[in-house]
C-alpha cells in the first residue's frame, strides 16, 4: 500500500516569545529574544543568571485546584495541544492519537517533593506527587483530556524528544495506522536543583582534563 501524505493541520505554541501562534510569530517578526534575567528563586545558588523563562499564568486555562494537580510542563503541553487542535478542527477518535517528546517530565513536582521530604523534613508528599511527576504526565493528560484513543507514545531521547515524536507520528499517518496525531513535546526545567546539575555539567566538561580525555 502507497504512503499516505501528511500534512499539518493546526498548531500551537506556549514559549518565552509568546503563548499563542500569533504572539510568538509577531516576537519573531521584531527579532525580540526570549532570553532574560532569571527571578531570583528560580536562580538561587546555581550562578545561572539568565534563560529563556516563559511568564505563564494558568488561570485562564485552568482552576486554580486542577492546575495545583498538573506539573508546569503539562500545563504547557495542555495548553498548545488545546490550540492545535482547535486550529485542525480534529474530534475525540480512535484513530487519533498523541506521540509526545519528553525528556525530563515534572521537574518542579519533583523539586517540590524533595524540599518537603529533605528541606522541611516532612515525610508525607503529595499523593499525587508520581503522576505529576512521570514522564509521560503532559502526553497522557492531552490525550486523556481531548478523548485521543488511538496510538500513544512518550519519547525521552533528551534534545531530540520532539523531533523524535513528531517524526514517528508523520510515519504512524504514512502507515495507515492512525489518521491524525497530535505530536509534540514539553518542558520546564527552570528549577534549582537542575540549573545545578547542568551547571556542575558545564564545569566539568571544561576541565581540561575531561577535554583532553574526551
Amino acid at each position: 500500500m502507497a504512503e499516505r501524505r501528511v500534512a499539518v493541520t493546526g498548531a500551537g505554541v506556549v514559549s518565552p516569545l509568546g503563548s499563542s501562534l500569533e504572539d510568538f510569530h509577531r516576537a519573531l517578526c521584531a527579532a525580540r529574544p526570549g532570553i532574560r534575567r532569571l527571578p531570583p528563586e528560580v536562580a538561587q545558588g546555581s550562578g545561572v543568571q539568565v534563560g529563556a523563562m516563559i511568564d505563564w499564568n494558568p488561570a485562564p486555562l485552568f482552576k486554580e485546584a486542577e492546575a495545583a494537580n498538573l506539573d508546569r510542563a503539562t500545563q504547557f503541553a495542555l495548553a498548545a495541544a488545546a490550540q492545535a487542535i482547535g486550529a485542525s478542527g480534529l474530534s475525540a477518535s480512535e484513530r487519533t492519537g498523541v506521540y509526545w517528546g519528553t525528556g525530563l517530565g515534572g521537574a518542579h513536582s519533583l523539586e517540590a517533593a524533595y524540599k518537603q521530604v529533605y528541606g522541611a523534613r516532612e515525610w508525607r508528599v503529595r499523593p499525587l506527587t508520581v503522576v505529576m511527576a512521570m514522564n509521560n504526565a503532559a502526553g497522557s493528560n492531552v490525550a486523556v483530556r481531548h478523548g485521543l484513543r488511538g496510538p500513544f507514545a512518550n519519547f525521552a531521547t533528551a534534545c531530540s524528544s520532539s523531533a523524535m515524536a513528531l517524526g514517528e507520528a508523520m510515519r504512524t499517518i504514512q502507515s495507515g495506522r492512525a489518521d491524525a496525531m497530535i505530536a509534540g513535546g514539553s518542558e520546564a526545567l527552570l528549577t534549582p536543583a537542575t540549573l545545578l546539575a547542568w551547571q556542575a555539567q558545564a564545569r566539568w566538561t571544561t576541565c581540561p582534563l575531561v577535554r583532553t580525555c574526551l
